[in-house]
């Protein structure tokens, strides 16, 4: 951009041009990030069927496969410039190399590498991978022709979430199919068959293009020159002698494993009635489990363990209204006097509270900021008020009325003296009011009169507040807390600080009047705590949530279960304990909890949470975030906007938060217990490949079977066989011609190869945990 100022008086002009700028818009050329991956199939380290399915990658971008820096050469128009190439052990003559792209990827030796043209290759990490031509040549037979049908554009239209008939389409991704069945290899020395480890590298072909045409390949084949490519994104998984679980067949254990009587509940299995007293089985109905404890003394013993999770339905303990906090882990010790055993199911929630807070940076940062704050803050209010310190004073019904709000949020300098001279304020509510004698009259009338007027001695200012009897300062704090009004205007002064929804609010020109937003009765409208209790479940190791998981929820399983608030308290009580060594700290600890921690519900229905533990748990993406749903609505997996949709869907609930606990175990919460709880394969893990072990059965657009199977492994496989291997590189062109007719495109050919999906209803209302 150039600019030119004109001069007005003698029209002298100045004309600015800054230096070139050089910008590169592009897509990414030498990696992948996990971001950019949905999800793998089959998942990186599993197992899958022997010579049944064929390995695919799901991008998150439905363009990228597609997209180039220059017009592709002839008939490469409708490929994409990706392939993904499946490789067993020993297969690539080359160690995968990692390294700078200017170093992999720079000229010389018999490597053939892609065509990058005049532009300089930059120093950003690239993994590379070297093929010899006749492997290549067993791998891409045909190119230009199979890529384009390899590779497609998917979205999934569900219902709508508002529970019409309305069709909703989900976002777009990209997937990339391979074209070999992974097959077990024959053991020479046994003769039988075993599994097979075998590498999937997603590899760009743009600058090879040239390179890949078979006829080149074929008149490179018998010489030592190589070919190497860029290795996108890569895993491995290896095939299984036996048959690997469907969705279809997981889903049928799911439904042996959760009907029947106590197959949901969450419960370690009790032991013959006749070898012990009731109380052993009573303990182990409500979901706990005995576990190793050694006591403080030394003694190696016994006690009854249950984490947060507890069995549905819920004990109807009654909660106390105010909770006294635990100050140490021995606090919360029970003693059953029936079975003489420990519970140390409190005393553990709050000692993983305090490790909690100390592993994790975030927690002690805010909590960090917060106490000291808190008591400078009763510190700064028992300092206005030590003159106050009468026993009458504490107590609610005749306590003093106290200006609390000046005292712990002090208006700016200029605004306090004109209240001082003016004898007015604004109150939490930002009204004006004259609540005070102007200093200014004093003032003018002592400049007046010097005579006539006289400040009252210090003896009637002492009388007048009342006595000083000289305690310790905290113990004054402390005491001062017990008032309601002072506890409640210390809260609302922390909230208007530290809160992080007035954090969000306060901002703008009217940012001063929102943060002090609280109706006539003093309670803060917004959600102002800092953490759920629900939400920290997720970042607690699993063993403390479920320990045994393996007596309590075996694999195929579905458990349902509530969460004990009593064990969530003691978490918090836990957490809030880091920093806690005074009198005051200690009083001043159930005003942070109120801060810290979303208020426990007392009413209403109880949360209420499901257990599924499942292979097929193993091919979902990781680390889901939280998301919600309506009356009856689909819960994405994962929730984001732009992520592939999921599988569960609920009636009559929300979902409150999931997390996968496990590589095969998923939680979730929701608010109340669903009449129905649906389970659908993800549109990310379907499946492409065959219906059994070598056959393929056309379809009709609405999905219905047509005709006769198609003999995949009998007609439409390569007869090039790799050294130790069978058949195993599928005949795309032909295949599609077969199962779509003349002209097939991916859409088509990705319809007929697509397995159904799998679908699971459970009926809650049919089953025994009705609350």
């Amino acid at each position: 951009m150039k600019q030119t100022v004109n001069h007005g008086k003698d029209g002298g002009s100045w004309t600015f041009t800054p230096p070139d700028q050089t910008f590169t818009v592009g897509a990414p050329r030498f990696s992948l990030t996990a971001g950019d991956v949905l999800a793998c199939f089959p998942s990186p380290g599993s197992t899958t069927p022997s010579g049944r399915l064929l390995p695919y990658v799901s991008l998150r971008n439905p363009y990228l496969p597609w997209e180039r820096s220059k017009t592709p050469p002839t008939g490469w128009e409708k490929a994409p410039g990706m392939a993904l190439l499946v490789l067993a052990d020993g297969e690539s003559t080359q160690d995968v190399m990692t390294g700078p792209a200017s170093t992999l990827l720079a000229s010389g030796g018999t490597l053939l590498l892609p065509d990058h043209g005049t532009t300089p290759l930059p120093q950003d990490p690239c993994t590379t991978i070297d093929l010899s031509p006749a492997n290549l040549l067993r791998l891409l037979p045909d190119p230009i022709h199979e890529l384009a049908l390899l590779a497609h554009v998917r979205r999934e239209v569900r219902p709508g979430t508002d529970g019409s008939s309305t069709p909703v389409p989900t976002p777009a991704h990209s997937a990339i199919i391979a074209n070999r069945f992974p097959r077990t290899v024959t053991d020479p020395q046994s003769g039988g068959e075993r599994p097979c480890h075998y590498t999937a590298h997603l590899v760009s072909l743009l600058g090879h293009e040239q390179n890949l045409d078979p006829a080149n390949l074929r008149k490179l084949a018998s010489s030592t020159t190589m070919i190497r490519l860029i290795s996108l994104w890569s895993w491995s998984f290896t095939t299984s002698v036996s048959d690997q679980e469907t969705y279809a067949e997981a889903f049928a254990n799911l439904t042996v494993h959760c009907t029947g009587p106590g197959k949901t509940g969450l419960r370690f299995a009790p032991p013959p009635a006749s070898t012990v007293s009731t109380a052993v089985p009573q303990r182990l109905q409500a979901g706990y489990i005995p576990m190793p404890y050694r006591s403080a003394t030394g003694e190696n013993t016994a006690a009854w363990y249950r984490g947060p999770l507890t069995p549905w339905p819920p004990t109807k303990t009654p909660l106390p209204e105010q909770h006294q906090p635990f100050s140490c882990a021995d606090e919360a010790l029970i003693y059953s006097s029936a079975d003489g055993m420990l519970d140390i199911s409190l005393a553990a929630a709050w000692t993983i509270g305090y490790q909690l807070v100390l592993s994790r940076r975030d927690l002690f940062g805010q909590l960090l900021t917060l106490r000291p704050e808190a008591a400078r803050s009763a510190m700064r209010l028992a300092m206005a008020t030590r003159f106050l310190a009468t026993e009458n004073h504490y107590a609610a019904e005749t306590a003093t009325p106290l200006d609390l709000d000046d005292v712990l949020d002090p208006t700016p300098m200029r605004q306090g003296f004109d209240a001082m001279m003016t004898g007015t304020r604004k109150n939490a509510q930002g009204n004006t009011r004259a609540d005070r004698r102007p200093l200014g009259e004093d003032i003018t009338a002592a400049l007046s009169d010097s005579h006539s007027f006289a400040l009252p001695p210090a003896a009637a200012i002492a009388t007048a507040v009342g006595p000083d009897h000289g305690g310790p300062l905290a113990h004054h704090a402390a005491r001062l807390l017990e008032r309601p009004d002072a506890a409640l205007a210390l809260k609302k002064s922390l909230r208007r600080r530290h809160s992080p929804a007035h954090n969000r609010k306060a901002t703008g020109a009217g940012a001063e009047n929102l943060a002090y937003a609280y109706d006539a009765t003093g309670t803060d409208p917004a959600e102002t705590w800092f953490w759920d209790p629900l939400d920290l479940l997720a970042l607690l190791p699993p063993c403390y949530l479920l320990p045994m998981a393996d007596a309590t929820l075996p694999p195929d399983s579905v458990r349902f279960f509530s969460v004990d608030q009593r064990w969530l308290s003691a978490l918090a009580d836990g957490m809030l304990a880091m920093g806690a060594h005074t009198t005051l700290d200690l009083a001043l600890t159930p005003h942070l909890a109120d801060i810290a921690f979303k208020p426990r519900t007392t009413g209403g229905k109880p949360p209420f949470g499901m257990l599924m533990r499942s292979e097929i748990i193993r091919a979902w993406p990781d680390h889901p975030p939280r998301g919600s749903s309506t009356e009856q609505s689909t819960v994405p997996w994962p929730a984001e906007a732009d992520e592939d949709p999921g599988c569960f869907t609920f009636q009559d609930a929300e979902l409150i938060s999931r997390t996968r606990i496990g590589p095969d175990t998923v939680l979730l919460l929701l608010t109340q217990r669903p009449a129905k709880i649906t389970l659908q394969e993800p549109g990310h893990v379907l499946q492409f490949g065959l219906d059994n072990e070598d056959s393929k059965t056309i379809r009709s657009v609405d999905g219905k079977t047509q005709g006769t199977g198609v003999k995949v492994f009998d007609d439409f496989l390569y007869g090039e066989v790799w050294p130790g291997h069978r058949r195993e590189t599928l005949n795309v062109t032909q295949l599609a011609n077969r199962l779509c007719g003349n002209n097939p495109d991916s859409a088509s050919f990705a319809f007929h190869m697509l397995n159904p999906p799998a679908r699971l209803v459970i009926d809650l209302t049919q089953l025994p945990i009705t609350a």
